[in-house]
């Protein structure tokens, strides 16, 4: 059986963080908007780390104003380059 990945709308994906920051359970609201207190926990930290750049949608990276961000990334790529190399060494 096909299991149909969910989309949801940025509207809701913050309404549902302003809910579980109102309410101490954050499972509560979780479960009565319908998705799991571990999707709510995910979109709470997107939000938290990221601002009003959460949530770009479609595999997008996420907009942050934070300066060193790209080199960052670039470090992380490159990093994943090298144990690449190392594995195909060791093979």
């Amino acid at each position: 059986m096909i299991k149909v990945r969910k989309k949801y709308l940025l509207a809701f994906k913050e309404r549902a963080v302003e809910l579980s920051k109102s309410r101490k359970n954050i499972s509560e609201p979780a479960r009565e908007l319908g998705i799991s207190a571990a999707q709510s926990y995910k979109w709470r930290k997107e939000a938290e780390e990221f601002g009003s750049g959460s949530f770009p949608g479609n595999g997008n990276l996420f907009f942050s104003d934070h300066p060193y961000l790209h080199l960052r990334l670039k470090y992380i790529l490159f990093d994943k380059i090298f144990r690449m190399q190392d594995i195909l060494i060791i093979f």
